[in-house]
């Protein structure tokens, strides 16, 4: 290869190579992706089953598996124009449950904070009120759940994802990104 050319390839490969480090996901990006469709769907569900005039079991539950106090939940209210979501504040563990951490580590409180979350009472859990529009764009408090779980309770660990909602039906179909991933959740 002569030096003009060579010079080129080089420059070629370099460009290619830069805009697919670009295009790579964050670990954040890669885990919402991963565990969007369960989240997603599940609140869908949830959302089609009504009745919309109550909020009755018309929660989801997402956590870490293994990690107890490590979930966030959010519940439909007013007709389903908003939910109600509450991050762990570890106050609600169980008191035989020492190898639990009681107190979230202060970059976590930060993640949360960043994400508008407060805590009126530091004996309650974080709370953040999501406004959804009408109709609802379920995404917003998907996202949502998701990034806390990644930003506040170390979601880079998880090896997997618990669900409880009384109300979504069976696993949702989601694709080879989800399988395996994010399972029905049979405790809290």
């Amino acid at each position: 290869m002569t030096g003009p050319r060579r010079s080129f390839v080089a420059a070629a490969l370099a460009l290619l190579l830069a805009q697919a480090a670009e295009a790579a996901p964050t670990p954040r990006d890669q885990f919402v992706t991963d565990h969007l469709c369960a989240v997603r769907t599940r609140l869908t569900h949830i959302h089609e089953r009504g009745p919309r005039d109550t909020s009755r079991n018309r929660f989801l539950v997402v956590a870490i598996r293994g990690e107890p106090q490590s979930y966030v939940q959010c519940i439909f209210v007013d007709e389903d124009r908003t939910m109600l979501c509450e991050a762990s504040s570890g106050a609600y563990r169980d008191r035989d449950d020492s190898g639990i951490r009681r107190h979230l580590r202060p970059e976590a409180v930060a993640a949360l904070h960043r994400l508008g979350f407060s805590q009126p009472d530091p004996k309650s859990n974080f709370q953040r009120t999501v406004d959804l529009g009408m109709p609802p764009d379920l995404d917003i408090p998907a996202r949502l759940i998701l990034t806390a779980l990644f930003d506040a309770y170390d979601g880079a660990g998880a090896q997997a994802l618990d669900m409880h909602a009384p109300m979504a039906g069976g696993e949702p179909a989601c694709g080879v990104a989800s399988a395996g991933r994010s399972e029905p959740m049979t405790t809290m």
